[in-house]
């Protein structure tokens, strides 16, 4: 199972920059200002919802190996995930709007149209991928480390 995921993490990451890499720069897709917006309101909005102690137990859980886990302990993992994965969609879409809101304000100078709309569709791009290629396999790999429990849901 291990060598399954390792390997699947490899074809994801190649496929990724190919396909970055097949628009002409892999650089085009880097953005700080977007990895700061996304990153910043994930991180602030886990740590205001779930605090710190739930998100290093459900990120244990995920990359150890299969342990006992209770119930409820589950429950409070999978609903870090999916509040996270939630969370990195919406500051997809916040990053947007920010960036937006930065295009209109630079009518005057075209100069810096280009970045702020970068600004703006890189946040979406960014959010989308912690939620479907960071968060959601983390779930899983938690859903699967707790077969037994997830059995019973």
């Amino acid at each position: 199972m291990k060598m399954a995921k390792i390997i699947g993490s490899l074809v994801l990451l190649v496929m990724f920059w190919a396909s970055c890499h097949l628009t002409g720069s892999v650089l085009l897709f880097l953005d700080i200002k977007s990895m700061i917006i996304v990153g910043g309101l994930l991180v602030g909005g886990v740590l205001f919802s779930s605090g710190v102690a739930i998100p290093v137990a459900a990120l244990g859980k995920s990359f150890g190996s299969p342990t006992e886990t209770s119930t409820a302990e589950y429950r409070q993992y999978l609903a870090f995930y999916n509040s996270a994965s939630r969370l990195s969609i919406g500051a997809g879409v916040l990053g947007f709007i920010i960036g937006i809101v930065c295009v209109l304000a630079a009518l005057n100078d075209p100069s810096k149209i280009g970045a702020n709309l970068a600004v703006a569709l890189l946040t979406v791009f960014y959010g989308i991928i912690l939620s479907e290629f960071v968060i959601q396999p983390l779930k899983q790999a938690l859903i699967s480390n707790c077969a037994d429990i997830a059995a019973g849901e």
